[in-house]
């Protein structure tokens, strides 16, 4: 690895705070980050959204920043869905 390398994933998560789907929407060089960023991803738990007084699904973009010795990780709710 070369510098950093940053990778960004789209995340669904159900009522139950679990990721229910994962898919990257920008891969970085190459797909082997993509691919370790989504099976990361996918192992996720969330605190769901309770708007209403009750869990709520959800959707995230996560932002993944790959350094040559520690990985940093930032997301936010993605407001198109």
């Amino acid at each position: 690895m070369h510098g950093p390398v940053t990778v960004e994933v789209r995340v669904f998560v159900d009522r139950s705070g679990t990721v229910s789907n994962a898919a990257y929407v920008t891969q970085g060089p190459g797909n082997y980050f993509a691919r370790i960023s989504v099976r990361a991803a996918e192992s996720w738990k969330f605190t769901p959204p309770q708007p209403h007084g009750h869990p709520e699904p959800s959707v995230l973009d996560a932002a993944l920043l790959f350094l040559p010795r520690t990985t940093e990780v930032s997301a936010t709710e993605d407001s198109h869905e």
